[in-house]
């Protein structure tokens, strides 16, 4: 999932492969509040959610018939009462719910966007954009990448710390999935 934040800073665009994905609402820069930013975000998170039912099923058909797992299969409610792989049927339910790792990782980083950006105004967007496309090394800036990571770091608010400003990103994050 936080993959898919930095796919949409980078305009529907993977900065290690160059390939493009789907075209965002506007191009992230532009993005004049957090609404726009979560906009942009969930394009990106809903045409990789139209493309997950697809390569679940390419897994399913890959493993199949070339990873048949009964050790894990017997371990599992039913599959041995119905004679079946995991996937080819054998649990009552899914073992795949899709890949949702990250969505407290993408909720910081949302919330660290909304604190440096829009909230306190220490960095414009294009800044902050400079500051992650370069590994937030750059010293000729002000302030500098170092001082931006360890103020994204120590002040912007987290997952978890009783501050509902991070938590409402992870929630949003997540309960649009389970929405869709």
């Amino acid at each position: 999932l936080i993959s898919l934040l930095d796919i949409a800073m980078h305009d529907g665009v993977d900065t290690k492969t160059g390939y493009k994905f789907a075209e965002p609402p506007r191009p992230f820069a532009e993005c004049k509040n957090m609404d726009e930013v979560f906009e942009n975000y969930i394009t990106q998170l809903r045409y990789f959610m139209d493309l997950q039912p697809q390569c679940e099923y390419i897994n399913d058909e890959i493993h199949c018939e070339m990873d048949i797992n009964a050790f894990r299969s017997s371990l599992v409610a039913d599959c041995i009462g119905r004679g079946l792989d995991l996937v080819e049927g054998g649990s009552i339910y899914s073992v795949d719910g899709g890949p949702t790792a990250g969505s407290i990782s993408t909720g910081d980083a949302l919330a660290g966007i909304e604190y440096a950006v829009f909230d306190e105004k220490i960095l414009t967007m294009d800044e902050l954009l400079h500051a992650c496309n370069t590994n937030f090394e750059d010293m000729t800036t002000t302030p500098n990448g170092p001082q931006i990571r360890a103020m994204l770091q120590s002040k912007a608010p987290k997952y978890g710390n009783d501050d509902d400003t991070a938590d409402k990103w992870t929630v949003a994050v997540e309960e649009y999935i389970g929405k869709t």
